[in-house]
């Protein structure tokens, strides 16, 4: 055996260190280069720098001066219109623009366009939105983004209104709540523009809101939030939000993605899916037959409301003594019957919701048990307004313009008076003020030549006819007719003139003959009602389509309808001003489009019976239907 030296083995070990230093590290780095791993890079966040707003009214174009021009950016555009008119084109700053998405209202009240460009801008300047019509008024909020990864820059944009996402334009229902959900990507900023007109914006839990801005005032008022929310990881995110009252709305959001910094190695990641937002699957649900058990019969009573003691009927909309020989068949009674058949026996009125058909169902009611005497649908009537008694109003005049008429009138066919309702019915008029204008409904009517005034005028005259009050039943109706004739009443605010007939003279509906020429173009602007038909868009040989036309009419009718009865008619007012007015929009002026459809088709009855005319019989059984506060062409 040969023993080893100290030299000997300090080489061995020198050698064994000179390995360890030099040839491992190769022997690694030629491992790594042999597996599936990549170099993904290290993030750095998405920034929001700056936002840049701007407006317009009456114009097809919207404008946001001095953005800065910021190399290696991401640039978003904003726009909301009131009414929606979508952005055809972006332009500004050299770059090229294309659109994300476009988003209107379910009611096509405001809307949301969302526009990017990226790059380095040759110049600071200004960034402009061509728009597909004038609306009343728009704005854009431009926003620039640094840090972000300029290969792919954006994913995932959603769109969506009340209807729901990539919603219709129509036959949505106003909410106070949105929400849209993500998957979000790593290092991505979440970030939504939401179009919420003349509401304020309060951002649900982990978004923060960059600006709130708006232009114009009440009703026509154009409005957007921009919120956002950063996740440095995947995540499921609630992109979600509250408005301080229901709105048409629509919002669209999009994801941007961060730029890399270093290079590290990571594991080669799975692919992610693309993401279809979808609605929830609807399930069909097929009972499974089992074999029947007799059992006791339990019978369950149901407490029936005490019923004050009749009263003398005015006849407010109708009278059981006219009633009394219209027949219970046919279309127009199978209407009005379902109706009151479908509320129910302890009903839950609320004035505060613009939408809520309770009232009309009760009235319903009432005229069904005005016809037939059974007293369960008194029973149903009572019950509601007994509850009415009791409610405290805290919302918005329109809702209670569109809904407390129709419970005065309610209350009068089937003989119910006590002093709370009655209190409830005068505080409803001059006490309580909304939650927007601080004004009482009664102020509104003064105020609003509008549908927000038109159904005002509607349950102001039901309700003071209801109370007995002539003094006050004349004194709406001499307001609404000086608003016809002129002067203008002194309490009176109109928005844009566009289509008065005489700018410096308004009226709430247009003198007969009147032609205006508008934009060089000669009009026929007999009948229109102004201050509902600016609201969408400027004189126009051809204006846009709003709904709020007939919506005023609504109003209007009902309350020509009370005064006629009350011995102050108003139909022939202003030239027959109401039935000039329903011939501007259902006699094909402007398209077939403004024709009267949905809940606006019980008017064409009344206006029939009142006009002389033969509008309804064309229409099917929705002309027996009825509106927001009142309808029910059976008593006719």
């Amino acid at each position: 055996m040969v023993k080893k030296t100290a030299t000997e083995s300090g080489v061995r070990n020198l050698s064994i260190l000179v390995f360890l230093l030099v040839l491992l590290p190769a022997l690694v780095l030629g491992i790594l280069r042999n597996t599936n791993s990549r170099v993904e890079a290290a993030p750095i966040p998405p920034k929001l720098e700056k936002v840049v707003t701007g407006g317009s009214s009456d114009s097809s174009r919207v404008t946001a001066s001095s953005v800065t021009a910021a190399s290696s950016s991401l640039y978003l555009a904003a726009v909301s219109t009131k009414p929606y008119a979508s952005v055809t084109s972006v332009s500004g700053l050299g770059l090229t623009w294309s659109r994300i998405k476009s988003q209107c209202a379910a009611r096509s009240s405001t809307g949301t366009d969302l526009w990017m460009a990226v790059g380095s801008p040759t110049t600071s300047g200004s960034v402009t939105a061509s728009l597909s019509r004038s609306p009343l008024n728009s704005i854009i909020a431009v926003s620039r983004f640094s840090a972000v990864d300029l290969t792919d820059p954006i994913s995932d944009p959603l769109a969506s209104n009340t209807r729901g996402i990539n919603g219709a334009c129509t036959g949505g229902v106003d909410t106070a709540n949105y929400s849209q959900t993500f998957l979000t990507d790593r290092n991505s900023l979440v970030f939504g523009a939401v179009a919420l007109r003349l509401r304020t914006h309060t951002p649900g839990s982990g978004i923060s809101e960059v600006i709130e801005y708006g232009r114009g005032s009440d009703g026509d008022r154009a409005g957007l939030a921009l919120v956002q929310a950063y996740k440095s990881s995947p995540v499921e995110l609630r992109m979600a939000g509250t408005l301080n009252s229901e709105m048409d709305w629509s919002v669209v959001s999009v994801q941007v993605h961060g730029s890399p910094e270093a290079s590290i190695p990571t594991p080669t990641p799975t692919p992610r899916p693309t993401i279809v937002p979808t609605q929830p699957p609807s399930t069909t649900i097929t009972p499974t037959p089992r074999p029947v058990t007799p059992t006791p019969t339990t019978v369950v009573v149901t407490p029936v409301p005490t019923l004050p003691p009749l009263s003398p009927i005015t006849g407010i909309w109708t009278s059981p003594s006219e009633l009394a020989s219209k027949p219970m068949t046919g279309e127009a009674w199978t209407a009005v019957k379902n109706a009151a058949d479908s509320l129910a026996v302890s009903p839950s009125p609320d004035l505060d919701n613009q939408d809520d058909d309770t009232n009309v169902k009760v009235l319903a009611a009432a005229i069904v048990y005005a016809r037939n005497g059974n007293v369960a649908y008194r029973s149903k009537v009572v019950s509601a307004l007994q509850k009415i008694e009791t409610f405290t109003p805290t919302g918005r005049s329109l809702a209670w313009a569109r809904e407390t008429g129709a419970y005065a009138m309610a209350a009068d066919l089937i003989s119910y008076r006590t002093t709370a309702f009655a209190n409830k019915m005068r505080a409803m008029a001059e006490t309580y003020k909304c939650s927007q204008m601080n004004e009482t409904l009664l102020d509104m009517f003064k105020e609003r030549p509008n549908n927000w005034g038109a159904h005002a005028f509607g349950s102001l005259t039901a309700i003071y006819r209801y109370l007995g009050d002539t003094a006050k039943l004349a004194e709406v109706r001499d307001y609404y007719v000086k608003g016809l004739t002129g002067p203008k009443p002194s309490q009176a605010v109109y928005g844009s003139l566009s289509w008065q007939c005489n700018e410096s003279d308004p009226r709430i509906i247009n003198p007969a003959g009147c032609i205006k020429t508008c934009n060089g173009v000669r009009i026929n602007v007999d009948g229109i009602i102004p201050d509902d038909m600016r609201r969408g868009g400027s004189c126009s040989s051809s204006p846009g389509f709003t709904g709020y036309p007939w919506e005023g009419l609504q109003g209007y009718i009902m309350g020509a309808r009370v005064l006629q009865r009350a011995g102050m008619p108003v139909w022939g007012s202003g030239d027959r001003a109401l039935c000039r007015a329903a011939s501007a929009l259902q006699d094909g002026r402007f398209g077939s489009t403004w024709k009267a459809t949905g809940d606006d088709q019980w008017q064409l009855v009344f206006l029939d019976n009142a006009c002389g005319t033969n509008w309804s019989a064309s229409y099917g059984t929705g002309k027996w239907g009825s509106g927001k506060n009142t309808g029910w062409a059976y008593v006719l």
